[in-house]
């Protein structure tokens, strides 16, 4: 039953995503202390996004743990796709749990190769809430995550996000997440969103 359940909503969002212009599909494997992740992205012009992220986990005392991981970015040019950045980055975790809520804080250190530009190093800090109960074979979640540029000493990208786990099997756990993106620019902050499906495998 609970398989009827996630495939339904699983169809029931791509179906949403096709109303949507703006939408990713992510595919995470997990495998140990070793990830991949996989992400599509598509806007009002179509599909014009993707990466593939390579990560290693460490293990730390007191609910620490920390990863070193490396990203490669494609976006689409002149009708093609291109790959523009090479991004290796750190970061170290916090988890912090509780009866009913589970506490993540999560820092990251981005180092940005980009195609015909400087190195950008850019640092992130993401706080997320997780519920420990289900509701409705759900488990809802907020997060935000701060983008500080160390270039230009200045906080100029936010992504806020509202989701929720589904129940999740022994093969995969999927979630669905509406992310709010707010950019600085010129002065001004710029708003737009993304609907996101992600599976863990």
């Amino acid at each position: 039953m609970i398989n009827k359940i996630i495939i339904f909503v699983f169809f029931l969002s791509n179906v949403v995503s096709q109303k949507l212009p703006n939408h990713s599909e992510k595919i995470l494997i997990k495998r140990n202390t070793i990830s991949i992740d996989f992400d599509w992205r598509s806007n009002e012009s179509g599909f014009y996004y993707q990466h593939y992220d390579f990560a290693k986990g460490i293990k730390l005392d007191n609910d620490w743990s920390a990863s070193f991981s490396y990203r490669i970015i494609g976006k689409v040019q002149d009708g093609g796709l291109s790959w523009l950045e090479n991004r290796p980055h750190i970061s170290i975790k916090k988890t912090i749990p509780s009866e009913k809520i589970k506490w993540i804080l999560k820092s990251k250190q981005e180092f940005r190769f980009r195609k015909e530009k400087d190195l950008i190093m850019r640092n992130r800090f993401h706080l997320m809430l997780k519920s420990n109960k289900q509701i409705v074979k759900i488990k809802p979640y907020v997060g935000n995550e701060f983008f500080y540029d160390l270039e230009k000493n200045k906080y100029n990208k936010n992504w806020l996000v509202l989701g929720f786990d589904l129940t999740s099997s022994n093969q995969y756990a999927p979630t669905v997440y509406y992310k709010f993106i707010s950019d600085l620019i010129d002065g001004k902050w710029i708003s737009t969103y993304t609907l996101v499906f992600k599976i863990t495998i």
